[in-house]
């Protein structure tokens, strides 16, 4: 969206009175570039409505006034007595939103990384910068009122009146013909318009007008009834909605059931109309979740790097339309624009997986925690084997709470766990690596036909 250079971005040292000022709406801007300062621009007034936090710009930086990507952190009306550069033009219509954008600032201050580039990573590239394509605009030139037009080409001129229609919208009316349009722009009575507009967002998957959350789906699985534990964690977790921020750590063995306490906790969070983020550490684990979850919910999308442009763009519109109620994803989907977030999940939180390795160097983990502290939601964390750093927050910290899941659902047990030594060979062994008794029991089992699992 470009504008006309503002004739008011002037030197204000150049004017004749001395130290005169300006008045108007200056915007902070983020820069993606190596640099952790933030730069001020004044906001011309055909952008003015635009621009806001989290908005997508460019503007002009350096000497030669190269235009480069950046994220408006702030805008306010005020007083300025030096040379600002205007905002050349908003990029997309879509803001990161002001709970997004302090969430950047931190990453940016916690992680050392210039806040230009941290911003610009909380969005697809898709969303931030979508592709364009040309529209063609006609609309009746002012000659056509007085000229002299036969009764089909009078009937185009007053189907026109005096907007601009899209020529293939405007071409699909009935009564319409493409040879008078045509015509009547080669005598110069139609005037056609070229514009460079964002492609339009294709939904794959949702219903973007639907407002509010839908109830969740019925499903054989939750026939089931919890444990004890399963029961007081998801009563725990369920009634810290409405308190001071909180950390759940729950600690469950495998097989304990931790995923359907996720799942009863999302539906109440659901039920009270709110939304919420599951991360999980791989991508091949949130396929296998979302086969899971698409029988448990009637409105999930997925965040990850490996989702095309056009899915990742038409998921992020859902999302920030409200039109999905469980987001599901790796690293990225952290910044999903959940409008009504009322829990994040983070699966599996020991894992090295949820440490990013290109810029911004983050823990999607940590970054989690400190969404759930802005937007005052809780947080879950559930794992076999905890970091240490989380069992170390857990057991010392106000505001983390341990929930233990200790036996396993059903009748399942857990398999033995013998250490063997084997540093010293015995009489007639030739390595260390297997133990003699490993080595009797794999005989065994071979001989009795059945398989073995060496790690």
């Amino acid at each position: 969206m470009p504008h006309a250079p503002d004739t008011n971005s002037r030197q204000l040292w150049l004017v004749p009175q001395a130290g005169s000022s300006s008045f108007g709406p200056v915007a902070e801007v983020a820069i993606a570039v190596r640099s952790f300062h933030l730069y001020s621009y004044t906001v011309p007034q055909p952008l003015a409505a635009l621009v806001q936090p989290g908005t997508f710009l460019r503007v002009p930086y350096g000497r030669r006034a190269r235009l480069v990507p950046g994220v408006c952190v702030a805008v306010a009306q005020r007083e300025w007595k030096h040379t600002l550069q205007p905002v050349a033009e908003v990029i997309a219509a879509e803001a990161l939103g002001e709970t997004l954008v302090k969430l950047g600032l931190w990453i940016s201050e916690y992680y050392a990384c210039p806040p230009g580039l941290t911003l610009m990573s909380l969005a697809p590239a898709a969303a931030r910068n979508p592709p364009l394509r040309r529209t063609f605009y006609l609309k009746a030139s002012p000659t056509a009122a007085a000229a002299e037009l036969t009764p089909r080409q009078r009937l185009v001129i007053e189907a026109l009146g005096s907007a601009e229609h899209p020529r293939r919208a405007f071409l699909g009316k009935p009564g319409i013909s493409a040879s008078i349009v045509r015509k009547l722009i080669e005598r110069g009575f139609i005037e056609q318009v070229e514009k460079r507009e964002p492609r339009p967002i294709v939904d794959l998957a949702f219903s973007t007008t639907d407002e509010g959350a839908l109830p969740a789906s019925a499903c054989p699985e939750d026939e089931y009834c919890l444990t004890p534990e399963q029961q007081a964690a998801l009563d725990e977790i369920s009634g810290s909605s409405g308190e001071p921020f909180r950390v759940f750590l729950l600690f469950g063995v495998p097989g304990s059931g931790k995923t359907e306490v996720y799942v009863r906790t999302i539906r109440r969070v659901i039920a009270a109309g709110r939304q919420a983020i599951f991360l999980v550490p791989e991508i091949a684990l949130t396929t296998q979740l979302v086969e899971r979850l698409a029988r448990r919910f009637k409105r999930v999308a997925v965040l990850h790097s490996r989702l095309p442009e056009r899915q990742r763009r038409s998921a992020y519109a859902a999302i920030r339309a409200g039109a999905v109620d469980v987001v599901i994803g790796t690293r990225s989907a952290v910044f999903a624009p959940c409008p009504r977030l009322g829990l994040i999940v983070v699966d599996e939180e020991q894992d090295s997986s949820f440490k990013s390795l290109s810029t911004p160097l983050l823990h999607a983990r940590d970054v989690a925690i400190k969404r759930g502290q802005l937007e005052g939601v809780p947080v879950v964390l559930g794992s076999a084997t905890p970091a240490l750093e989380t069992w170390h927050n857990a057991q010392t910290l106000p505001h983390y709470r341990l929930l233990r899941l200790p036996q396993r659902v059903g009748s399942a047990t857990l398999p033995k766990v013998r250490v063997v030594q084997t540093a010293a060979r015995e009489l007639g062994q030739t390595t260390t690596l297997i133990s003699p008794e490993l080595l009797h029991l794999l005989s065994e089992t071979l001989a009795a036909g059945d398989q073995a699992l060496l790690l």
